[in-house]
């Protein structure tokens, strides 16, 4: 049985093999939305997310969220409707959606990204592994870099 929150497992399910479900959004962040806020966003995805095949990634900046998620269709569009009425950001755009031959971050239920443009590292990611920070493999590093030209769609 997996831990709640870890990572999920490298062996995906054979109907992901075929295509996986994404979605892309971005929001504009309540402006009261604090770091601890953040952590527990994070939390509260990974155990979820864990638990319902889903991975991904939320970037934020100061002002701007943007999520991709990757998973079932299903569970996908049932999560994105309450992301919608969600308090912590308002103005949710959808930037792209639809299926993917496969799973961009087969191994995170959900990594939290700092972005801040002005860095010589415009993204520090913090992965979800039980047992601490894991270094993105290059492709996530390209993926994410291609997330970055969606902030401001």
């Amino acid at each position: 049985m997996r831990q709640k929150g870890a990572r999920v497992s490298g062996v995906v399910p054979a109907a992901d093999a075929v295509s996986v479900y994404s979605l892309v959004y971005v929001s504009a962040v309540d402006p009261t939305v604090t770091r601890f806020d953040l952590r527990r966003i994070l939390d509260q995805s990974r155990s979820f997310n864990g638990d319902n095949s889903i991975t991904g990634l939320l970037l934020y900046r100061t002002t701007t969220f943007l999520q991709f998620l990757e998973g079932p269709e299903e569970v996908i569009a049932s999560l994105f409707a309450r992301i919608e009425v969600d308090d912590r950001h308002e103005d949710v755009t959808v930037v792209r959606r639809g299926a993917q031959p496969r799973r961009q971050f087969p191994n995170w239920s959900m990594a939290l990204g700092d972005v801040n443009p002005r860095s010589a590292t415009p993204v520090s990611v913090e992965m979800p592994p039980p047992d601490g920070p894991a270094p993105q493999t290059a492709a996530e590093a390209a993926f994410i870099l291609e997330l970055l030209d969606l902030f401001d769609p």
